[in-house]
């Protein structure tokens, strides 16, 4: 029977100790789903506990190149009044294209980390291809401008 209510203990402390962990909230979001190589990017989020803005806390911000690896270092950010946190940068022009991971980080003062992350799509520039005319456009116009005058001309609406 004690090892039973002892095990009952258990469970009911690591429920509450979920329960309290899952008060937490840590957003993270981007102004933008995709990026081209050498624009400015912005990070951000909010920190809340039980609904309500936690100010004053550290979170940790970084960006993971498409293979894992670091992109932007992790870089500690306060919250504001309203739990909001940023950071923002500017991709350098040789970033390779592909899909980057943001995360952020914060220790919960109760035990654990929250984590949280986003996508962020790094494209290439799009460039308008303008055809240069055709020798065979051009012949084509011509000989239709040619066809208006000869037609024009048969019905004496022009001067030689």
């Amino acid at each position: 029977m004690l090892l039973g209510f002892t095990v009952f203990l258990l469970f009911l402390a690591g429920s509450r100790s979920s329960g309290l962990a899952s008060s937490f909230d840590v957003t993270i979001e981007t102004d933008r789903h995709s990026y081209q190589p050498g624009e400015d990017f912005w990070i951000g989020g909010r920190l809340t506990y039980g609904g309500g803005a936690l100010q004053s806390r550290l979170v940790v911000v970084w960006v993971e190149n498409p293979d894992g690896s670091t992109y932007y270092s992790p870089t500690t950010r306060q919250t504001d009044s309203d739990g909001r946190y940023n950071l923002s940068g500017k991709l350098s022009s040789q970033t390779q294209l592909g899909t980057y991971m943001a995360r952020v980080n914060y220790a919960c003062p109760t035990g654990g980390t929250l984590t949280n992350s986003t996508t962020i799509e790094v494209v290439s520039v799009p460039t308008l291809v303008v055809p240069e005319p055709s020798v065979m456009a051009s012949v084509v116009l011509m000989s239709g401008a040619l066809s208006l005058f000869w037609f024009l001309r048969q019905k004496g609406k022009t001067s030689p």
